[in-house]
């Protein structure tokens, strides 16, 4: 049995625009703390039922607000209180946490007297320091924000803390890339190359669970893995190229050394045309050809460039400048990419082509070819093969997996569903989840699976029936997580959607609202919000203060108010815009009965009309 901490409660006394806030985080307790007096009520509440979020998932709160309420603000203060490392000696606030049915109280100010109600008969530890309640924490943000910042809690990560937002994945990923720091000498679509291959690498990780993919029915997971070759080096060897040419016509050189470079490298940024009877000597043909412009592009290896494509082009016996390319169907052209890197390895020791060799090597192994003569993998059925082609890329120190081939996700074989953008959210987040509470800790003894799961609005960008699903695509997906007995997850999201507020009860919400330049939590003055109508909650006014249709709409219909009761042209044709019946009728009524109205708008609304009429004619006709 593990024991795992969680979050109960959070008092923010004081913290950047946050003051005198509480967070309630777990619905089992009921808090109440007066800070004028300095006192903290704990009671316990008996409102969910037994595992309402499942087995795996010990709580799952809401923290909702209009804009600039300070959900992320509260986000930050959580983290800066309870990952470990992050050297924080005190927070300006409340902390209680639950360990092994017994409360865990940190008060900054030990002034604060803990009352109890009368029932109560959970332990409680008071004085507590704030190392005593480190939680395993997994955070992860939408947003990108280029703040590499060490001393921020947002932008770094230490200990079992797993920072999963998009601005630290980027920059943390980037180092990755061949084992360099992200001091941006390469050009920018190098570094966002490399971010996308560690998200494929995730991804992979995440989808060769079949047995996992298999529990989440709401959730379509891909199928397949299609495999193509990276055409990156090409792309920036013809901007380099091209930025040589500009340079020379505004300086004046024609025939300089740096033409002669470019001429020659010029010839290899053409698409080849591989011809043979072998479909898979074709395509990795295809491959090996922009490695190699990737590899030149990567190492800025632009006088070498000739002497390499004319020493492996040799193999084939023919002129260079001649496309296609016809290979003897006798031929394996891996094999002679083999021995042609075997033979010069003394020539380009320091090139990495052997690299290439080797994942290639491993590519060929484990492929099929589909009928467009594309190379792919099931995930239903070469788990094994993925793993280890994956794990061959991962541990190239010299070459990063994504400038040999890239990787795309699809429904079927033949690539032709893609995955819509909602769907390659949704399997984004899924992934670094995975990677966080599975893949990381198998890799190192080091880390623990993470408890407590931090979203900041990872609904971003979804369509409305992709936030209708997310709560239940989120749990289904939390619960079906291989961790060891015992280990459950406690589950923070912070989110504008009322859709996903109708998910959520009550007990399970914070409602931050600024006014005043001032936030609160509105909680308690909030109506049950599980299962209520999307509708009903956009009605209430924490949502939507000023009503239910755009501004910009309104901003029409007070004009055009104004223009009937003056008797203005061109106001029917406005009347005709509104869609809802209500309002529509009601400036018709408006219009109707304004003596200032003119026989020509009168026309128009009698047509209106007309058409009406006739339409409920053709209705009873039918």
């Amino acid at each position: 049995m593990t024991n795992v901490t969680h979050l109960c409660y959070i008092f923010i006394n004081k913290y950047k625009n946050l003051s005198n806030i509480e967070l309630a985080i777990d619905p089992r307790y009921k808090f109440e703390f007066d800070p004028d007096k300095k006192v903290l009520n704990i009671e316990r509440q008996n409102i969910l039922p037994k595992d309402f979020w499942g087995q795996g998932i010990y709580s799952l709160t809401g923290i909702f607000g209009n804009n600039g309420a300070g959900k992320s603000t509260s986000i930050r203060f959580i983290l800066e209180a309870i990952i470990d490392g992050n050297g924080e000696l005190s927070v300006n606030g409340i902390i209680v946490c639950e360990i092994d049915n017994r409360l865990h109280i940190y008060r900054q100010d030990e002034d604060i007297i803990v009352t109890y109600a009368k029932d109560f008969t959970t332990k409680v530890e008071l004085n507590v320091k704030l190392n005593d309640i480190k939680i395993n924490t997994f955070y992860y943000s939408g947003y990108f924000v280029p703040d590499f910042n060490y001393n921020n809690i947002l932008s770094n990560q230490q200990g079992d803390y797993y920072n999963a937002s998009i601005g630290y994945r980027f920059f943390n990923d980037i180092e990755k890339f061949a084992n360099t720091t992200a001091n941006l000498t390469n050009p920018i679509s190098t570094y966002l190359a490399s971010y996308n291959s560690q998200n494929n690498y995730r991804i992979c990780n995440l989808l060769i669970n079949d047995e996992l993919r298999k529990k989440i029915k709401k959730f379509n997971f891909p199928s397949y893995l299609l495999i193509k070759p990276n055409s990156s080096g090409q792309t920036h060897l013809k901007i380099e190229i091209q930025k040589s040419k500009q340079l020379r016509e505004q300086f004046g050189f024609k025939q300089d050394e740096l033409f002669q470079q470019d001429k020659a490298i010029e010839q290899y940024i053409i698409e080849p045309i591989f011809i043979s009877q072998n479909k898979r000597n074709e395509i990795l043909a295809q491959f090996i050809h922009h490695c190699l412009l990737n590899k030149i592009a990567e190492m800025q290896l632009y006088k070498d460039a000739p002497d390499i494509f004319d020493g492996w082009y040799s193999n084939f016996n023919i002129d260079k400048e001649i496309y296609p390319i016809t290979i003897n169907k006798e031929k394996n052209v891996l094999q002679l990419f083999h021995y042609f890197v075997k033979n010069n390895s003394d020539k380009y020791n320091n090139y990495g082509l052997d690299s290439i060799d080797k994942v290639l090597t491993s590519l060929d192994k484990c492929i099929h070819i589909n009928d467009y003569g594309d190379f792919y993998l099931d995930f239903n059925k070469d788990k094994e093969k993925i793993l280890d082609l994956i794990e061959t890329a991962q541990n190239n120190n010299k070459y990063l997996a994504t400038r040999f081939f890239d990787l795309y996700y699809s429904h079927e074989k033949n690539g032709n569903t893609t995955l819509s953008s909602g769907e390659q959210a949704m399997l984004n987040l899924f992934s670094l989840i995975y990677d966080a509470v599975v893949t990381r800790p198998q890799k190192s003894s080091n880390h623990s699976a993470p408890s407590l799961l931090i979203l900041d609005e990872a609904e971003l960008g979804f369509h409305p029936e992709w936030q209708r699903n997310f709560i239940s695509m989120l749990v289904d997906f939390v619960n079906s997580l291989p961790v060891v007995a015992g280990h459950d997850f406690q589950i923070i999201l912070t989110s504008h959607s009322p859709i996903l507020l109708s998910d959520i009860p009550t007990c399970c919400c914070n409602y931050l609202e600024n006014k005043n330049s001032k936030t609160i939590n509105v909680k308690n003055d909030q109506p049950e919000t599980f299962s209520n109508n999307v509708f009903e909650l956009y009605r209430n006014s924490f949502f939507l203060q000023d009503g239910l249709i755009g501004c910009f709409a309104a901003e029409k219909l007070e004009i055009l108010e104004k223009d009937i009761k003056k008797g203005k042209d061109g106001v029917v044709q406005m009347i005709n815009l509104i869609g809802d019946r209500r309002l529509k009728m009601y400036f018709e009524d408006l219009f109707m009965n304004s003596s200032k109205a003119k026989k020509e708008e009168n026309e128009l609304l009698i047509k209106e009309y007309q058409k009406r009429i006739n339409q409920l004619r053709k209705q009873n006709n039918e």
